[in-house]
């Protein structure tokens, strides 16, 4: 884990266009209140459609705090599971 991120944000994302940047713009605004290092891992799952096209506008804007992996299907358990051990944010262990 790397000590400078302190919190993990994980969404996996399946043909949820209509509320992603929804989902996006709240995230991003409340973590603009919080005083320490964050990363928000973006799993697109398998979408079709404009989802990639949407992620890739708030990664050119937020380069340092949005991941985005791209996957075929693998569904919700194992979608959150890949973020999880994609993340960088500070075990509670």
């Amino acid at each position: 884990m790397n000590e400078d991120i302190l919190l993990s944000i994980i969404i996996p994302v399946y043909n949820t266009e209509e509320y992603l940047e929804r989902c996006l713009d709240s995230v991003i605004k409340a973590l603009k209140k919080i005083d320490f290092n964050t990363e928000v891992i973006v799993i697109n799952d398998g979408s079709k459609g404009n989802v990639s096209e949407i992620i890739k506008k708030y990664l050119n804007e937020f380069p340092n705090l949005i991941r985005y992996i791209v996957q075929e299907n693998k569904g919700r358990g194992a979608t959150r599971n890949i973020g999880v051990n994609k993340s960088k944010g500070k075990s509670l262990d």
